[in-house]
């Protein structure tokens, strides 16, 4: 060992020293042996004590992990809560314009009633076109046509389709009309 060395060490003592003599003090206060808490605090670990160590920080992992996933649990469960809430209070909204709605078509289905009855569509009739009622009601009776009428009818031959439009095949007779040279003339227009 050199001087150095030596010195480092002495000074490293001394506070050492102090500092034991003051966790000494605060000890006897409470009531303990500072030796014999010093053995217990720098003695060599056992295989059984060291396991326990390891054992006891794995736990405290374990322990924090299990917080945090635990944490991370109820933040969702509370985000879910809320977007439900927010969802809840669309839907109250939305319910509440269905049955405003609702009531609107009840009140013109009543209106629409009321201005399609019969009393009524008389009296506007009266009043605002100044039509009259008739008197009595008069109903013809049919009349049978007889045979020589719907044998006369059946008799009459019906001239086949030549043409799609045979009113057309005759207007103008492909003739052109002054100051339209592409167009056919009407069938009452002037030809020229």
């Amino acid at each position: 060992m050199t001087a150095t060395q030596a010195r480092s060490a002495t000074s490293d003592a001394t506070q050492a020293r102090g500092t034991r003599l003051r966790t000494d003090e605060r000890e006897r206060r409470a009531g303990r042996d500072p030796a014999e808490q010093r053995r217990e605090a720098f003695r060599v670990l056992g295989p059984r004590e060291l396991a326990e160590r390891t054992r006891r920080r794995q736990v405290g992992r374990l322990a924090a992990v299990s917080a945090a996933v635990l944490a991370a649990a109820l933040l969702s469960v509370a985000g879910a809560q809320a977007l439900v809430a927010a969802r809840q209070v669309r839907l109250d909204a939305l319910q509440q314009e269905l049955a405003s709605a609702v009531t609107t078509n009840q009140s013109l289905q009543v209106s629409r009633a009321t201005l399609e009855s019969p009393s009524r569509i008389v009296s506007t009739a009266q009043r605002r076109l100044r039509m009259v009622s008739p008197g009595t009601v008069s109903y013809l009776a049919p009349v049978d046509p007889g045979p020589s009428v719907s044998a006369g009818a059946a008799s009459i031959p019906i001239p086949p389709a030549s043409t799609p439009f045979p009113h057309r095949a005759s207007a103008g007779g492909g003739r052109a009309v002054r100051g339209a040279p592409n167009r056919r003339a009407p069938s009452g227009a002037a030809r020229g």
